[in-house]
């Protein structure tokens, strides 16, 4: 990777895939529960439901969570949830129980559904002993926070911006400067770390921002990129 030297003052991460291991989908969770309840869903055929519902809805899961409507983004997933469950055959559980459920499991770590990879934390200290500010921009909703909350490291980052809350997604250049405005930096001093080429690399770069590609799945590193983010102190020192 060849940056001219300059200082980094801003590190942003992407969540899902990046900070975030997603070990359970949504609709595979829901499936679980079902089944826990005396169903008879598949994990398989929850999670391709859920997907196919979860685009159905698209548009008005968007305007809720950009109005920030609490309200509003419930009754979109309970709408959401009855047709889930209508889809997939379940029976003899409530929409409104099942959704409820569904939450609390997910934002208290009893659905396994989250976790943080094992190079977060490290990174993240090491990059706070830098002197270098930490945010996340991920294409989530109004969740991300809960996630966050509940993975206990909210508290480690001066913001996180998800983009149905924000009215724009990765590679749009709009939440790629509202970050650059919430943390008071140029385009060159900010770094934005993620594992989608389009959504993160390319997106930042057309944003004016560096940009590290992470392939964790990579035999060896990708080209402008890194395997672990514990390679990523490393790179920044390397630029300064």
């Amino acid at each position: 990777l060849q940056f001219t030297a300059q200082m980094i003052r801003l590190v942003t991460f992407d969540a899902a895939g990046t900070l975030i291991e997603q070990r359970l989908d949504p609709g595979a969770l829901a499936a679980r529960i079902v089944r826990e309840h005396g169903g008879d869903v598949s994990e398989e055929c929850g999670s391709r439901t859920y997907y196919d519902i979860q685009e159905r809805f698209r548009e008005e899961r968007e305007l809720a969570e950009h109005l920030q409507d609490r309200q509003r983004i419930r009754a979109v997933w309970m709408a959401m949830v009855e047709a889930w469950t209508q889809e997939v055959g379940a029976r003899g559980m409530p929409a409104a129980e099942l959704l409820d459920e569904f939450l609390r499991r997910s934002f208290s770590g009893e659905g396994h559904a989250f976790a943080l990879y094992e190079d977060v934390l490290p990174t993240l200290d090491e990059l706070d002993s830098m002197g270098v500010a930490t945010g996340v921009i991920s294409n989530w909703d109004h969740t991300l926070h809960l996630t966050l909350k509940r993975l206990g490291v909210s508290e480690r980052f001066a913001f996180a911006i998800a983009s149905l809350e924000f009215g724009a997604e990765k590679p749009d250049p709009r939440i790629f400067r509202h970050a650059l405005e919430r943390a008071g930096v140029e385009p060159n001093e900010a770094l934005h770390v993620g594992d989608s080429v389009e959504d993160d690399y390319r997106g930042a770069l057309d944003s004016g921002l560096r940009a590290v590609l992470l392939d964790r799945t990579a035999g060896e590193p990708p080209e402008d990129g890194i395997r672990s983010l514990l390679d990523l102190p490393r790179l920044i020192k390397a630029w300064g």
